[in-house]
């Protein structure tokens, strides 16, 4: 079965993830009955780097009526995909060092391909701390894809991303108290050094005028000239 690319996502995403698996979840005749479970037959794997972040992401799917579960070990997985529509995998690796958190994602990402799950939802940090430039890459070997995107933001806190800088409140990542955190420091705000430092993967910036050019040009493309 080919795989789809990976996307690597975060908050701002979840409201369209949640909606677009609770809408092929759905017969037309269940739509108005919410109460009812239907199972999927497309899983959704997320990988989450703690335990807070696994369960904030895993109780979105469970508000739309998913079966969703939490998990924090690899073995449990197959069972969790028979059993539930989302599968939430906490590799707790927010503190290993890069290799520990590459290696984790990586069988991760091998038990994925395995049981043929289409959709892996990476859940990482608004603000970047962790390994993630290390547990991208972990899941994009095993995958075996090329292709990836990375959006981190959170909007409702102020977390926000231009020009491939993030920003929290208005103030570059490298400029707040992040900088400073006793465990996972981020020193930075672009992006593609931030991951760099634990990933040899090429990465580029797609900017917000890039993806209305893209916009402008499938609209362009529906146009009938007579």
């Amino acid at each position: 079965m080919e795989f789809l690319k990976i996307t690597i996502i975060t908050a701002i995403l979840t409201p369209i993830m949640t909606a677009y698996v609770a809408k092929r979840k759905k017969p037309k005749k269940d739509i108005l009955h919410k109460s009812v479970a239907v199972p999927i037959q497309e899983k959704l794997m997320i990988v989450a780097d703690d335990f807070t972040g696994a369960n904030d992401t895993g109780v979105q799917f469970s508000k739309r009526h998913l079966r969703s579960i939490v998990i924090t070990n690899k073995d449990y997985i197959n069972k969790s995909l028979n059993d539930c529509d989302v599968v939430v995998v906490d590799t707790e690796s927010r503190f290993d060092d890069k290799d520990t958190a590459y290696k984790k994602t990586y069988e991760i990402g091998k038990i994925a391909k395995e049981k043929n799950v289409k959709y892996i939802y990476k859940k990482i940090d608004s603000t970047l701390r962790g390994n993630i430039g290390a547990e991208i890459s972990g899941l994009m070997d095993s995958l075996e894809i090329q292709h990836t995107f990375i959006v981190p933001a959170l909007p409702s806190y102020g977390r926000i991303t231009k020009n491939g800088n993030v920003y929290v409140k208005g103030v570059l990542l490298s400029e707040t108290e992040i900088a400073e955190d006793p465990k996972t420091p981020v020193r930075e705000s672009y992006i593609p050094d931030v991951i760099s430092h634990q990933s040899d993967k090429t990465i580029g910036i797609i900017d917000y005028n890039d993806v209305l050019w893209i916009k402008l040009k499938i609209e362009y493309s529906k146009l009938v000239f007579f």
